[in-house]
């Protein structure tokens, strides 16, 4: 157990002691509670009754198609391992102790020492929705000594301060995301104070603990990237994207999607379809030329099973009229069926910093959906006026996911297996269903309209979810601001900011192959340097070395070596979050070491086979063609190892000295 001491008592000077520690440590902190400073009642702020609810958050077990192939294979053989040691598991992590725990309200000395001992975190978020709370505490609680003395214990402490839920919650997956993400797993929420508020984030914790991991990236799909974007960035009629900065082009755009409220409204898109300019968010585009309205823009992101769809399309339509706006890594053949195709970097994609990537050619928000990317071009691109069309981001009736006049209802094979069991605000009053993708995408679709919307009229059309900074209009009852001038003027006006790509990009193998071994090097040497992968310090260390910023919060550095970074740092992390999984589900003290060295030989041996992967495809003149797309992840009907679960004789995993099957292991009545 951690030997947390309480510190030295209150003494007179505490206060200054505590503000002068703050004003160094975050002046922001001392900023916010400032106006609150010794101006409350002694009896003003008393705890609210009754104390202390806590939960914990158990990450979804790994199956064969949420995992890549790498991660699987990996498990496979970890777990095959721990199975011919007679390793015994159960449902549950086995401890208390949480990597993350979030702390709701500001603890007494005493009740901070009881719960370092309970849960002994890496990361401690101390959560305040009150800044007098806060506040109060510079008065009673000896801050420096208490920090110092996490530290030793190699805990970390971060203050969030505010009274919005959801910017709470933002700033807690944030700091998950950049600290580990691959430990999420039993994080834990204490609440001491505040507890209706505690409620509600409680509940959010429970809703969102799975997304933190999502987006992170797969060595397979990397490698493809980057096939895709030399292709693209080199084609003939492909131009690179511009924000550009000021530019206002006084002319309204209809972003569209394919939501199920599409149906009602492609009789007012086509009667403006004069007027307005048309951007098409993926699937939206069969039912907008079923209809005989023809999208000025198309936009796309997948990497694979573009190009047969667009074949079959080319059959009945021309896509020489559309121009396409997609990722550099969108499918290599695609660029080409369009009259003109202006492609865009994403920051957390290794072909951003391999291909000398500039700020100024991303998009500031584009996932994780289409729809995401469309809102956001007609943002960047400066329209005066954005209408939402199909953008419902969930559904109402789970049958009716989207347009019946989409791919998913009008093409055999096209599958949609998606689960809606969010509930969120819906955009004309009452509630909407969303899916765990679809929720953080409508986050940021009111995040980038925040940042984005200047004199903008930004109007949601769709019944779907409430976009936040968008405002929520019928289109019966829509009346759109005049333009000035023809569209194909501004449309020309647009694409003469977009600057010709062809031939302007190369590809230098042996500089790639080059970061590939000092990657290889550094990686081998910290895991190296730790007994085991679980310690604090190995994987505070491995976390460091991934710059978890990068990508995620801050641009990559041009060159291979961070794209190097990106090409293998999701599915590394897949590995430590997929053995974490397990791991914390050890019945048994005994097994822990002999599973981390298991743990350690096989993270070292699937990390090899990835560099020398890598090699192959990518050190040559120019990368070459990767496996097909099916190979990303395990072949059908895969499984992982069954595994031994503890004996009903065995003692418990509790320590409570009796047996298992007298314990937790006793069956229910």
């Amino acid at each position: 157990m951690p030997n947390f001491q309480i510190g030295c008592p209150v003494t007179s000077e505490l206060f200054d002691k505590n503000l002068a520690y703050f004003n160094d440590l975050s002046p922001k902190i001392i900023e916010t509670v400032k106006p609150y400073l010794r101006t409350y009642a002694p009896d003003e702020l008393a705890r609210e009754q009754p104390k202390h609810k806590c939960l914990q958050f158990r990450g979804m077990p790994p199956q064969r198609d949420t995992v890549d192939a790498q991660t699987f294979a990996f498990l496979s053989n970890v777990l095959l391992r721990a199975n011919a040691q007679k390793m015994a598991f159960i449902d549950t992590p086995a401890t208390a102790h949480a990597f993350f725990l979030v702390l709701l309200g500001v603890p007494t000395k005493a009740e901070l020492a009881q719960i370092i001992k309970e849960f002994n975190p890496a990361h401690l978020m101390i959560v305040e929705p009150d800044p007098r709370c806060f506040a109060k505490s510079l008065s009673e609680l000896d801050w420096p000594t208490h920090l110092d003395a996490l530290l030793a214990l190699d805990c970390s402490t971060h203050f969030i301060l505010d009274t919005q839920l959801d910017v709470v919650i933002g700033k807690v997956w944030q700091l998950c995301r950049r600290l580990n993400p691959a430990r999420a797993d039993n994080m834990a929420c204490l609440v001491l104070d505040h507890h209706e508020f505690g409620e509600h984030l409680l509940a959010a914790l429970s809703r969102d603990v799975n997304m933190i991991s999502t987006n992170l990236g797969f060595f397979h799909d990397e490698i493809m990237m980057l096939w895709n974007a030399y292709a693209n960035l080199r084609a003939p009629n492909t131009r690179l994207y511009d924000r550009g900065g000021e530019r206002r082009l006084k002319a309204t755009a209809f972003v569209v999607g394919s939501g199920p409220s599409l149906d009602n409204d492609l009789a007012f898109i086509r009667a403006h379809a004069d007027h307005a300019i048309i951007i098409s968010a993926g699937s939206a585009l069969d039912p907008l030329l079923q209809n005989k309205i023809t999208p000025d823009f198309h936009i796309e992101n997948e990497n694979v099973r573009v190009v047969d769809r667009f074949v079959e399309i080319n059959k009945t339509f021309d896509l020489k009229k559309l121009k396409l706006v997609a990722s550099t890594t969108v499918e290599r053949s695609a660029t080409g069926m369009f009259d003109a195709a202006v492609v865009y970097n994403r920051h957390a994609l290794s072909a951003y910093p391999m291909f000398g990537g500039e700020q100024k050619n991303t998009m500031y928000l584009p996932d994780p959906t289409v729809g995401n990317a469309a809102l956001c071009f007609a943002l960047e691109a400066g329209f005066n006026e954005v209408v939402l069309f199909g953008l419902d981001m969930g559904v109402r009736d789970p049958d009716y996911h989207h347009s019946k006049q989409s791919i998913y209802y009008t093409r055999a094979g096209v599958e949609h297996d998606v689960v809606y069991d969010i509930a969120i605000p819906a955009n004309f009053g009452g509630d909407t269903w969303t899916s765990q993708r679809l929720f953080p995408a409508c986050k940021n679709m009111g995040d980038a309209i925040h940042k984005l919307k200047t004199e903008q009229r930004v109007i949601n059309c769709a019944d779907g979810a409430l976009i936040q900074g968008a405002t929520p209009c019928r289109s019966d009852a829509l009346t759109l601001s005049r333009a000035e001038g023809d569209k194909q003027s501004a449309i020309n006006a647009l694409m003469q900011c977009f600057e010709k790509t062809e031939s302007k990009y190369l590809w230098d193998g042996a500089a790639v192959c080059a970061a590939i071994a000092d990657f290889s090097d550094q990686f081998r040497s910290i895991l190296a340097s730790h007994h085991a992968l679980s310690e604090k310090a190995c994987q505070n260390e491995i976390m460091s070395f991934l710059r978890m910023g990068v990508g995620y919060l801050n641009p990559p550095t041009s060159g291979p070596e961070d794209a190097v970074l990106l090409l293998f740092r999701g599915t590394i992390l897949s590995f430590i979050l997929n053995a974490e999984h397990f791991r914390l589900r050890l019945a048994r003290d005994v097994d822990h070491a002999p599973f981390d060295a298991i743990v350690k030989q096989e993270l070292l041996r699937a990390f090899d086979a990835m560099a020398t992967h890598a090699e192959h495809f990518l050190g040559g003149d120019e990368p070459k063609e990767p496996p097909v797309m099916e190979d990303r992840i395990a072949p059908e009907g895969a499984v992982l190892p069954p595994l031994r679960t503890l004996e009903r004789n065995e003692d418990c995993y509790c320590h409570s000295g009796k047996k298992f099957k007298h314990c937790h292991g006793a069956v229910q009545p």
